[in-house]
């Protein structure tokens, strides 16, 4: 039961094109939003699939890889967060 209200929630207010974002709330600071880390990205992936939720931990999968792969072909290396609230930098 837990599940499927925390992914609802995940999906209507965190998740962007480009990953899971850090916080709903945009306050200057490094953890919070438009920023996602990747043990963030990490733990939301498993713990969906261990939930049964395979497809939102595969979306999240895609839409983070996507960010850091984009990232890293226009920049050349990869960084500690990515500002994903407009979707993939």
């Amino acid at each position: 039961r837990t599940g499927p209200s925390l992914a609802n929630a995940v999906r209507s207010r965190l998740l962007t094109p480009g990953g899971i974002l850090a916080s709903e709330y945009e306050t200057g600071e490094q953890w919070d939003k438009p920023n996602g880390w990747a043990p963030l990205q990490w733990m939301a992936i498993q713990g969906f699939k261990m939930y049964g939720d395979d497809l939102l931990g595969d979306e999240i999968a895609r839409s983070w890889l996507k960010t850091v792969n984009q990232f890293y072909l226009e920049q050349h290396k990869l960084i500690e967060k990515y500002h994903i609230a407009d979707g993939v930098p």
